[in-house]
């Protein structure tokens, strides 16, 4: 649906933009009213939904596909303001529960950062997220039988309880380790980035995680 839709907005961009515009705007409004009643769950709800999710993935879709068809300049003008949106969403709220939406957002400024040809520091944004899985992993975790495997692309949040699961941190670590993996695939043949990978912090959760199982998954990414 997403990439009919995108396909659909690029063959009259002019008369796109201005829908596009509008839409993205009132996720701007949204994410303001947010920020400004941080403390107000509810007003933290408005952002933290599938329905705010899925308008920022269709809008990426579409700011994409434009870079890559000629006489698109008009939508591609609103990729700047679609990255700061998502980023805002992504540092909105700090909470170990709403990880997997973190991951989500992450996922969003990658595509961007593949696809229109600017950069996103998306790197440094999934090793911070190594610092939360390293808080989580230092928890002793429990054993849950018949646990249910969270399928990490269709949550936004998940329950106190299952933080402490096993299979929730093997499910993080690896959805993790991905997006990590892709970000550093991004930047890969640019000059800076030896200096750029090698002081990245997750060699402190390499040396910190007694978990030979996690410790194995985040060892296998610092042999990239």
């Amino acid at each position: 649906l997403f990439r009919t839709f995108a396909e659909l907005t690029v063959l009259h961009p002019n008369l796109a933009y201005p829908y596009a515009f509008v839409y993205i705007r009132q996720i701007a409004i949204h994410l303001r009213n947010a920020i400004i009643s941080k403390k107000r769950k509810d007003m933290v709800q408005t952002v933290y939904n599938w329905q705010m999710m899925q308008c920022l993935y269709l809008w990426t879709r579409v700011v994409s596909k434009a870079h890559a068809v000629h006489d698109c300049e008009a939508i591609c003008e609103l990729t700047y303001p679609l990255t700061q949106l998502i980023h805002g969403v992504l540092k909105l709220y700090h909470s170990l529960r709403y990880i997997p939406l973190r991951l989500h957002c992450i996922s969003l400024l990658i595509q961007l950062q593949a696809n229109c040809g600017i950069y996103v520091p998306t790197l440094t944004l999934a090793v911070e997220l190594l610092d939360d899985a390293e808080h989580i992993l230092a928890k002793k975790p429990k054993s849950v039988k018949n646990a249910k495997v969270v399928d990490m692309d269709c949550a936004l949040k998940v329950g106190a309880p299952v933080l402490e699961e096993n299979v929730w941190r093997s499910t993080l670590c690896d959805h993790l380790f991905r997006v990590t993996l892709q970000a550093a695939h991004l930047i890969c043949s640019q000059p800076s980035f030896p200096d750029v990978i090698v002081p990245i912090t997750h060699r402190v959760i390499l040396m910190s995680c007694t978990a030979p199982k996690y410790l194995n998954v985040f060892n296998s990414h610092a042999t990239e």
